[in-house]
């Protein structure tokens, strides 16, 4: 089976969900330990903390996503801890992964 990439979902839903992911990520940006990251190779507690919150919410998203595609009579052949999007979309790792 081909790999299928998940849709891209723009709804009352998911909205939030990404502005909340958004203000997370820009929160740890803007931290002044991330920003001397290649000087220290280190990062605070604080982005741990905040970056698991955004993958929580992320989660959910992906929940909510799925639930949308599968009432659509789409079949899901993935799920929680496959790898499928590991090594079919190595694009879409996360700079937390990749560091």
């Amino acid at each position: 089976d081909a790999a299928l990439v998940i849709p891209q979902l723009d709804d009352r839903q998911t909205r939030p969900l990404m502005a909340k992911m958004a203000r997370i990520f820009r929160e740890i940006g803007a931290m002044s330990e991330v920003k001397r990251f290649r000087q220290h190779l280190s990062l605070p507690e604080d982005t741990r903390r905040l970056s698991q919150r955004a993958f929580r919410l992320y989660d959910e998203y992906l929940t909510y996503t799925m639930g949308k595609v599968q009432k659509k009579g789409w079949r899901v052949y993935c799920g929680p801890g496959c790898a499928a999007c590991c090594f079919n979309m190595p694009a879409g790792i996360s700079n937390w992964e990749f560091l």
